[in-house]
């Protein structure tokens, strides 16, 4: 199956509200859609989402866009479709790192196997292993009001994971923002914060042990991915849970991490 075309499809998608994180207010979310055909017509898709330019994932749309069109599409095109770990290997030879470029070309190859198959991808990978997968909705709402208003409604339709975004704020007011949505939900629904690495160490220790009332599944990313060590004393001296960076992107990041006693996701 040889692919004979390749196109790259630029998108910012307006967000429903405006999104508050402690390193960007989103309006949009800028997407790369991967468009993959072989010389018999078939079409697989793949994507990289990208958040307020190159702050949260290092990357931008423009960048992604600017490598897979230098760098990986002119050779990919005439090549086996089907040789997928050949293709995935050849391009981390070519463009170190830009994961979520590479993911958004090896997206599309799967897409475009699977639907030469006529399968489903997740055949591919070895089948099946659940019907569902439950989803957590962000809440990072300007307005406290505003956000348990939202909370609530979401609620009725049946969610029941919340993810509230904080260190955009003081302290003292993410807490009570917290305090408010538990207030609002009810004990049975499952919270978790996400700092998006906008505390330093002082503020996350007093940020998580003032929410720790509240019940919260983990606290993601409370500080700066590199500050380690902060990580480890904050696991130590709290309660909660934390997840580890979600920017250790690399093999060779994670030895550092994860010879720490500094993080464990929520078992729940």
């Amino acid at each position: 199956m040889i692919i004979g075309d390749v196109r790259l499809v630029l998108a910012d998608i307006p967000v429903a509200r405006p999104h508050h994180m402690s390193f960007t207010t989103l309006t949009a979310v800028n997407f790369v859609f991967v468009r993959v055909e072989s010389r018999d017509g078939l079409v697989g898709w793949g994507e990289a989402a990208c958040l307020g330019g190159p702050t949260w994932s290092e990357e931008s749309a423009e960048s992604i866009a600017a490598t897979l069109g230098q760098y990986v599409v002119p050779w990919l095109i005439g090549r086996d479709a089907t040789e997928l770990e050949a293709l995935r290997l050849e391009m981390a030879r070519r463009v170190q790192g830009n994961p979520f470029a590479r993911a958004a070309v090896e997206m599309a190859l799967w897409d475009l196997n699977g639907r030469a198959l006529g399968v489903p991808v997740h055949r591919l990978l070895g089948g099946r292993v659940r019907d569902r997968v439950p989803l957590s909705w962000s809440l990072a709402v300007a307005s406290g009001d505003a956000e348990v208003a939202e909370a609530r409604e979401k609620v009725a339709r049946g969610h029941r994971i919340f993810k509230i975004k904080t260190a955009a704020h003081p302290v003292a007011e993410d807490v009570a923002r917290v305090r408010a949505i538990r207030e609002a939900v009810g004990p049975d629904v499952r919270l978790r914060v996400d700092a998006n690495q906008g505390w330093d160490r002082p503020s996350a220790l007093r940020a998580i042990r003032a929410m720790e009332p509240y019940d919260l599944d983990f606290v993601e990313q409370p500080v700066p991915r590199w500050d380690l060590d902060g990580l480890a004393e904050i696991a130590r001296r709290s309660s909660s849970r934390h997840s580890c960076p979600r920017c250790s992107t690399t093999r060779a990041s994670w030895p550092p991490c994860t010879g720490r006693r500094s993080s464990t996701a929520s078992a729940r």
